[in-house]
């Protein structure tokens, strides 16, 4: 087996809704899928598609998966969010 590359990345988060609100118009990526009833999302990343898995119990802040998103200068991105 080959493998071509990676797929996607998901995340667990407890509210779908305002999970995939914050990713679509916060950071402004491009939804692809939203199913409420799936409890599934996805965003257009460019090389690689982020999924969030709605409905998981989060303990503590969150549930240990990190995404780190590439922006030309981090510094400006972190005083716009």
């Amino acid at each position: 087996m080959k493998i071509r590359g990676t797929d996607f990345v998901m995340v667990e988060v407890s509210d779908l809704a305002a999970a995939a609100r914050f990713y679509r118009e916060v950071l402004g990526l491009p939804q692809e899928i939203y199913s409420e009833q799936y409890q599934w999302a996805e965003f257009n990343c460019g090389n690689v598609t982020l999924a969030l898995k709605g409905g998981a119990t989060v303990v503590g802040g969150g549930t240990g998966a990190r995404v780190a998103l590439a922006v030309e200068d981090i510094a400006a991105a972190h005083a716009e969010l």
